[in-house]
């Protein structure tokens, strides 16, 4: 077993037994995309036929046998980046770089290990899903210095009944409860987000849980011309927005620019880089913005 799948292991069973915010579990992530970063470096980049306007898009490709990653961002990736900043600091330090060095920072991390396990585990999607719930919720956690519960209790006068999601976040009664679904895509059933939040609407009231969505990226490999496309419902998503219920934020670590701009136009979908959660933590759960 390679030493980024030792570590893999390590970190899911640490998160079974230990407080998500821990610094364990931080230590244990720190390690895990540490190694991760150190064997893509020695991987080889190939670039692909990109129709993402505007981004560059690659592969990591294991020379002794051909083996491929997923595409990657090559403006945003740089294995050597988080290496070093992992080796000498922490993930409780990342709030402390400028926004566009964070994003990159957080992209590089999983990647990382995404790229690492597309070639040491062929076909295994669920690791990298497991990975980045871990990832995205150890930092919610950390950030607010509380563990998240993974259902609730919903009103029902028949049965004792409770809604399973990703993650939710009590902050008590002054502040908003967070919903916080992850996903390293949307293209399965992202219908279920705006469902659970309406759930969650029709029993606590609105706005009593923002919806947060955090996602990896929408990029789908095309092998029979080599090339990287975007995978993006923009109008499915502002019908889901208008009719079921309302995220308030959706982050991404690889931010679709038909998404982004699902803010300029009704309903308003707030879609942002992952690095901004880190700057308005505080007005998630907050009083709503005012004019």
């Amino acid at each position: 077993m390679h030493e980024v799948q030792k570590q893999y292991k390590a970190l899911t069973e640490l998160a079974k037994t230990t407080e998500l915010r821990s610094s364990a579990v931080a230590d244990q992530l720190a390690h895990l995309c540490s190694e991760a970063a150190k064997f893509a470096e020695e991987l080889t980049i190939e670039e692909v036929n990109s129709k993402v306007s505007g981004k560059r898009y690659g592969v990591l490709r294991r020379a002794a046998d051909g083996k491929r990653s997923r595409p990657i961002n090559l403006d945003r990736y740089d294995a050597k980046l988080a290496e070093e900043f992992l080796d000498t600091r922490g993930l409780a330090d990342i709030e402390d770089l400028k926004t566009d060095e964070r994003g990159c920072l957080l992209y590089s991390m999983v990647m990382s290990f995404c790229a690492a396990n597309d070639i040491l585990k062929s076909g295994d999607q669920k690791s990298p899903g497991t990975f980045f719930e871990i990832f995205v919720g150890h930092l919610f956690s950390a950030k607010y210095e509380l563990d998240p519960m993974k259902h609730i209790q919903v009103l029902n006068l028949d049965a004792d009944s409770k809604l399973p999601t990703d993650f939710i976040f009590d902050l008590g009664p002054e502040k908003s409860k967070i919903h916080l679904p992850i996903k390293l895509s949307t293209r399965e059933r992202v219908v279920q987000v705006w469902a659970h939040q309406r759930v969650l609407d029709g029993v606590f009231g609105t706005e009593r849980f923002k919806g947060v969505l955090v996602i990896l990226a929408e990029t789908n490999y095309q092998g029979k011309d080599n090339s990287v496309v975007e995978v993006c419902l923009p109008k499915q998503w502002a019908v889901y927005q208008m009719f079921i219920a309302r995220m308030f934020r959706v982050y991404y670590l690889d931010v679709p620019d038909k998404y982004r701009e699902l803010g300029k136009l009704y309903p308003f979908i707030q879609v942002r880089d992952f690095a901004d959660f880190f700057d308005e933590a505080d007005k998630i759960v907050g009083p709503p913005e005012t004019l």
